[in-house]
């Protein structure tokens, strides 16, 4: 694997963390 490989994965996976963190912000708000 290569560095930009592992750089592009972890920010993929930073970017899923943030969807989820902003779906939970957002359904805790409607309430």
């Amino acid at each position: 694997m290569t560095a930009t490989e592992g750089k592009s994965r972890t920010a993929s996976e930073m970017l899923a963390a943030y969807d989820w963190l902003a779906l939970h912000v957002q359904h805790v708000c409607q309430h």
